[in-house]
């Protein structure tokens, strides 16, 4: 049997900047970006799900700023945290259907949505710690 992620796909870009100089990098330098283009997930049918940033940039100090955002799609995800001296990370964001889409789009982003996380005030609250 294959993995939900076996069944997931899309088209994963990723940047960072060729070469740091020294260790300290002034808050706001981009360390990485990450585009997830054209998603699918094994747990809805809809084909593409959208396209979706994930960009880390130097905090003040050790931390390093994580933010989710989506670019398109019918699944909104979106979301901001932190890693905190390379070991503690927390990340609060939401997941929903794009309000605008039609009542079978947002039936077919249940399994997924629920898969997520809890459902508060119709958005799947992601939360990780």
């Amino acid at each position: 049997m294959s993995s939900v992620l076996e069944r997931s796909g899309g088209e994963l870009s990723v940047r960072w900047p060729a070469v740091f100089i020294g260790r300290a990098r002034p808050p706001g330098t981009a360390l990485l970006d990450a585009q997830w283009r054209n998603a699918v997930s094994a747990l809805t049918p809809i084909r593409p799900l959208g396209d979706y940033e994930l960009s880390l940039k130097q905090g003040a100090g050790d931390r390093i700023d994580v933010a989710l955002s989506t670019r398109n799609g019918p699944l909104m995800l979106a979301g901001a945290g932190a890693l905190e001296g390379g070991r503690r990370f927390s990340f609060e964001g939401t997941a929903q259907a794009d309000p605008a889409a039609k009542p079978e789009i947002h039936a077919a982003l249940r399994d997924l949505l629920a898969a997520l996380g809890p459902r508060r005030n119709n958005q799947t609250l992601l939360r990780f710690h």
